[in-house]
C-alpha cells in the first residue's frame, strides 16, 4: 500500500464540525480513510484536510487516518492501536 500520512490533528471549527489536517507522505494514493472508531469516511487523493461535520455540540470524538490505493492500505495515523487523535466541539 502506500506510504502512510502522518501529524494528524483535530481542531473543532464550531460547534457541528471537527477539522481535521494531516501530512500527505505518498504520492500514489487513490485517496485516505478517515475513522472514529465505529464510521469511516473516504475523501480524495492529495487531500490534506476534512470537516467532519453533522456533530451534536459538545461531542467528544477521536480519529485516525490512512491511505489507500488499488494495493492495499497504509498503516493507521496515529499508528499504535491504542493512539487515537482526539477533541471536542464547543457545547454552544
Amino acid at each position: 500500500g502506500p506510504a502512510a500520512p502522518s501529524n494528524l490533528s483535530a481542531t473543532p471549527v464550531n460547534s457541528g464540525a471537527i477539522r481535521l489536517q494531516w501530512t500527505d507522505n505518498s504520492d500514489n494514493e487513490d485517496g485516505f480513510t478517515v475513522q472514529n472508531g465505529t464510521t469511516s469516511r473516504n475523501v480524495g487523493a492529495d487531500t490534506t484536510a476534512y470537516d467532519w461535520t453533522g456533530l451534536a455540540p459538545g461531542t467528544y470524538m477521536c480519529f485516525k487516518v490512512r491511505s489507500r490505493n488499488a494495493s492495499g492500505f497504509s498503516a493507521y495515523t496515529p499508528a499504535a492501536q491504542s493512539e487515537w487523535v482526539c477533541t471536542q466541539t464547543p457545547t454552544t
